[in-house]
C-alpha cells in the first residue's frame, strides 16, 4: 500500500471527477444509477474515500456517513470539507479498506467502494475488503464496487501509446502487473478486472448482484469529440448513456464498472 499512498500524495484526485465531462461522466452516472439504491437510507460508509466527493455528496442529502481513507492527506482534505460545509456528523477515519475493524458488524445500511478494488492485486487481497465491506453492511443493504476493465485499459493504453509490447500486453491479460517501469506510474499500482471477473469473485460472498452499470462507457477514447460537443449535443449524448449503461454489450469497453449488490437477509 505504500506506492499507492505514495502516488495518490502527489495526484490530483480532488479535481478528477469533475475537471471535464469525460471525467464527470462517471461521477454523475454513480450517483444517478444509486439515486434509488439511497433512497430512504439511513447509515453509508465510504470506502477508500478520496477526498470525499462522494461522502460529501451523501451528507449534503442527508445520510450519516462515516469515510474510510488510506492517504492521510486526503482524510485530511474530508475533515476540512465537512468542517467548511457544516457536516459536523461526517465521520472520517484513516484506514486500510481490508481493515475496517473501527466499526462492528451490520452497522451500514450502505457501503461504497468506489475505488480500493483498483489497487488490490491479488485475490485474497480484494477478497478481504469485500469481506469486510460485507461484515459491516446490515442484512438487505446495500454495496456498491466499482472497478477498472481490463479490456479498456489495454485498449487505452495502446491508444496513448503508452505501451505497444507484446510483453506488457502478455502481463495484462495474466493479471501480472510487476512491471519494475516507470511507463505509467498508476499501471504499477493498480489491478484491472473484467466484468465477468468480477461477477465471479463476488459469488463467494453472501451478496446477490442487483446492478452492474458501464459508468462511463467508451467516451475516454474520443474526449476530444466529447469535450467539443456544445449543451444540447453532451445532454443527448448523456441520455443515450443512461439508457444503454446497463446492456451487457456495453461492459467490455467501458473504463470503470459498477456492481450494486444487496447482502442477504438474516436467517
Amino acid at each position: 500500500m505504500n506506492k499507492v499512498i505514495e502516488f495518490y500524495q502527489s495526484y490530483d484526485e480532488d479535481s478528477r471527477l469533475v475537471r471535464s465531462r469525460v471525467k464527470a461522466l462517471e461521477y454523475q452516472t454513480t450517483i444517478e444509477v444509486l439515486k434509488s439504491y439511497t433512497s430512504g437510507k439511513q447509515a453509508l460508509l465510504d470506502v477508500g474515500a478520496g477526498t470525499g466527493r462522494y461522502a460529501l455528496h451523501y451528507a449534503e442529502l442527508g445520510l450519516k456517513v462515516s469515510a474510510v481513507e488510506i492517504v492521510p492527506e486526503y482524510a485530511e482534505i474530508i475533515r476540512q470539507k465537512a468542517h467548511d460545509n457544516h457536516f459536523d456528523g461526517l465521520e472520517v477515519v484513516l484506514a486500510d479498506a481490508r481493515n475496517l475493524q473501527h466499526w462492528q458488524d451490520n452497522t451500514f445500511d450502505v457501503v461504497l467502494c468506489l475505488g480500493p478494488l483498483y489497487h488490490l492485486r491479488s485475490i485474497e487481497e480484494r477478497n478481504a475488503c469485500v469481506e469486510e465491506c460485507t461484515r459491516v453492511l446490515s442484512p438487505g443493504g446495500v454495496l456498491a464496487l466499482a472497478y477498472i476493465n481490463q479490456w479498456f485499459a489495454l485498449a487505452y493504453y495502446c491508444k496513448n501509446r503508452v505501451f505497444l509490447e507484446e510483453e506488457v500486453i502478455e502481463k495484462i491479460l495474466k493479471d501480472d502487473y510487476d512491471f519494475h517501469s516507470d511507463m505509467d506510474p498508476f499501471l504499477n499500482i493498480s489491478h484491472f478486472t473484467t466484468p465477468t471477473e468480477i461477477e465471479q469473485e463476488l459469488k463467494a460472498f453472501p451478496l446477490k448482484t442487483l446492478d452492474h452499470v458501464a459508468t462511463d462507457g467508451i467516451y475516454a477514447m474520443f474526449g476530444e469529440a466529447i469535450e467539443q460537443m456544445n449543451a444540447a449535443e453532451w445532454q443527448h449524448w448523456y441520455a443515450y448513456h443512461l439508457k444503454t449503461c446497463r446492456s451487457r454489450d456495453t461492459l467490455g469497453y467501458s473504463n470503470h464498472g459498477l456492481v450494486v449488490c444487496q447482502k442477504a437477509a438474516a436467517a
